[in-house]
């Protein structure tokens, strides 16, 4: 196969920019290969590892020790020899290679068992993936058993500490309270949103009986009152058709997808759905309340319930005939 001609504007472009771009950059300006333009570039005696930018400096002391020498050297784009070499230069020292000495092998036999790697990390100034490798040369394991009190104290707490407040009170790592939660089937009740929190105050002003953050299969909802699901939907999230014409992203067009496959699903089970909108409530509050109150307190036949019906949106027959009692089509 014949190689592609070297061009004059391809020489210079190699040699201006030799010590101002990367290979990578220096090979797509050019459409040619990284090996291509190293050849060349050997032709013309140009020498890419001499010249090191302020930048790559920068990110070589934050990092050396932390990130590997191989990864170092394929961001560098650069042989992992030229990286040793220039740490040396910088007198850097790497954690991950730093000697073990006996003090420093007793610690680690003595606390691997119950500290994390991150926690052993921090207090012998190694990185953890260096803790890591030396625990599996001594066959060093983690005591992952969990005593009566620890899970009595994982089941009381779950829901009210966060994970790491559940790691510092336990002396365990992230994974560790996070696999025995889902082992115990441990579930966090979701947040509720400002505009869920708002909503709230109405269904207290009308003294409802109701439940929140309920799950119907893989669908969480915001309110339950008897036989109706109240949704209260944020109009970014759930793309307000009164706001965007269309979704904008792909988000929104699994939120409308969603919250679809969530209706059908109550309305088989038997309940039906009244839907709130962010910009309807905060514009006319006291008209949603009292529309609300017509819709839970009429007596309307399952059958002839519709799926959802969205307050201050649908056409005022649907709300008609529900504060008068009537059938609806």
């Amino acid at each position: 196969m014949n190689m592609k001609k070297i061009t004059q504007f391809e020489k210079s472009h190699i040699t201006k920019n030799w010590k101002k771009l990367s290979i990578k950059e220096i090979a797509k300006n050019l459409n040619r290969s990284v090996n291509s333009v190293q050849h060349i570039a050997a032709k013309l005696n140009v020498t890419h590892s001499s010249y090191w930018s302020e930048k790559d400096l920068v990110f070589l002391k934050i990092n050396y020790g932390k990130i590997s020498n191989k990864d170092l050297a394929e961001k560098f784009n650069r042989k992992v020899a030229y990286v040793v070499h220039k740490a040396n230069e910088l007198g850097l020292t790497n954690q991950q290679y730093k000697r073990w000495t006996m003090l420093d092998l007793k610690f680690l036999k003595e606390n691997y068992s119950y500290k994390s790697n991150s926690e052993l990390s921090k207090l012998m100034n190694r990185t953890p993936e260096s803790i890591k490798r030396k625990a599996l040369k001594l066959n060093l394991t983690k005591n992952f058993w969990w005593t009566e009190s620890d899970l009595e104290f994982l089941k009381n707490n779950y829901k009210t500490l966060s994970n790491v407040e559940l790691c510092n009170n336990l002396n365990r790592t992230l994974s560790e309270i996070r696999n025995q939660a889902y082992r115990l089937c441990l579930r966090r009740i979701k947040a509720s949103t400002i505009l869920e929190e708002d909503f709230e105050k109405i269904l207290i002003d009308l003294k409802l009986d109701y439940k929140k953050q309920i799950k119907f299969w893989k669908y969480r909802t915001d309110f339950v009152v008897d036989k109706f699901v109240i949704e209260t939907y944020g109009s970014y999230w759930h793309c307000d058709p009164k706001i965007y014409k269309s979704p904008k992203n792909k988000m929104q067009e699994l939120k409308i997808k969603r919250d679809t496959e969530r209706t059908k699903y109550l309305y088989k089970l038997g309940y039906s759905v009244i839907i709130i909108w962010e910009s309807d409530f905060y514009e006319s509050p006291e008209q949603i309340k009292k529309q609300l109150s017509a819709v839970l307190g009429s007596n309307i036949e399952d059958n002839n319930w519709p799926k959802s019906v969205e307050l201050l949106r649908d056409n005022t027959e649907v709300i008609d005939s529900i504060t008068k009692g009537e059938s609806i089509p």
